[in-house]
């Protein structure tokens, strides 16, 4: 029987960037999209980092500015799998 993650659907950067706005705000990160309108209000650095990546792939920000422990946080937010567009 398939886990509830493994039922999620994949998408290409396209489908990822129709979730670009401030009250549609989907991020990705390792590949894996997250969901991430009810955290803005409670990040630490406020809302305005991750309104600057809505819709795009946050890797190389996300691994700067966070300790290797934030990742665990993002599971909450999960939302589906990134395809690479290669």
């Amino acid at each position: 029987m398939a886990t509830e993650i493994e039922k999620k659907k994949h998408i290409m950067l396209e489908e990822l960037q129709k979730h670009s706005s401030p009250s549609d705000l989907w991020i990705s990160i390792h590949d894996k999209v997250y969901n991430l309108i009810h955290w803005i209000r409670d990040h630490p650095s406020g809302g305005m980092p991750l309104l600057n990546l809505v819709g795009q792939d946050a890797i190389d920000p996300f691994t700067a500015l966070h300790p290797p422990s934030a990742r665990k946080h993002l599971n909450r937010f999960f939302v589906c799998y990134h395809l690479s567009d290669n």
